[in-house]
């Protein structure tokens, strides 16, 4: 399979609009929040929000703090 995107949020959950902190409930110190689209064999590409996964060979991952 192959990454084709990824990308979403992450802050501290004190930083977070009080709208979403109705939605995402959750006790840990951040919100993160990732959406990714993976293409697989057969031509086949699958996207939505992330929860979890396996990185079999390497997945970089670069994040760019902003200000605001």
């Amino acid at each position: 399979s192959e990454m084709l995107s990824f990308t979403g949020e992450i802050m501290a959950r004190e930083r977070m609009d009080p709208a979403l902190k109705e939605i995402y409930k959750g006790d840990g110190p951040l919100f993160i929040h990732i959406h990714a689209s993976v293409a697989v064999a057969g031509s086949h590409v699958y996207g939505g929000g992330l929860s979890s996964g396996k990185a079999f060979r390497a997945l970089k991952v670069y994040l760019q703090p902003i200000d605001g």
